[in-house]
């Protein structure tokens, strides 16, 4: 199981490792960068030569990752100054790094020109699938799961409603529901 960029991790690992992936759960994850998703952190990383860490990046970083509803609540605008808080923490060096790891997993380098995107691999994944996202999200929007969904065979797509990126901080309780009702279903079809 994995989240955003989690989630991407765990797909790479289904795929060279199959054997080793007994069920797979994707939260707003991606398997290849749209082109907005893509000009995101390419924004990302003008920001942080131009600016540095500071509020202007922590607001678009917020922009991207917290829904809209979920920023009208007294919890959500606390979630924001962690956000805040969390991206000031690392180094301009460190951020750039996660980026250009998003870009490169992405393949939108010059240097991987003509490589395939991962996306055109999902089909080899054969384990019990669940995609989740947010119906708000909009780094990841639930077209992109639901694409994602589609490829893998049986996969099963769920959206959670009022809820961005960040599944787990937004919506704890729908997020971990549909995990465990997930889990629960693999096991008893393992039994």
């Amino acid at each position: 199981m994995g989240s955003s960029l989690g989630a991407c991790v765990c797909l790479q690992a289904a795929l060279d490792q199959p054997a080793r992936v007994a069920s797979l759960t994707l939260v707003a994850g991606f398997s290849e960068l749209d082109p907005l998703l893509e000009m995101n952190f390419r924004t990302r990383l003008k920001i942080l030569d131009e600016v540095g860490l500071g509020d202007i990046m922590a607001s678009h970083v917020s922009m991207w990752t917290l829904g809209r509803t979920f920023l009208a609540s007294a919890d959500g605008r606390a979630q924001m100054e962690k956000l805040f808080a969390s991206v000031r923490k690392n180094t301009p060096e460190r951020y750039r790094a996660f980026i250009q790891t998003l870009l490169n997993f992405g393949r939108c380098e010059p240097s991987q020109a003509g490589q395939p995107k991962l996306t055109a691999r999902l089909h080899e994944i054969s384990s019990p699938t669940r995609v989740i996202c947010g119906a708000e999200d909009v780094m990841t929007p639930p077209t992109l799961s639901e694409a994602m969904a589609r490829r893998i065979a049986g996969a099963l797509f769920r959206v959670i409603p009022n809820c961005g990126h960040i599944t787990f901080t937004e919506q704890p309780q729908e997020t971990a529901r549909l995990v465990v009702e997930f889990l629960r279903e693999c096991m008893q079809s393992a039994d």
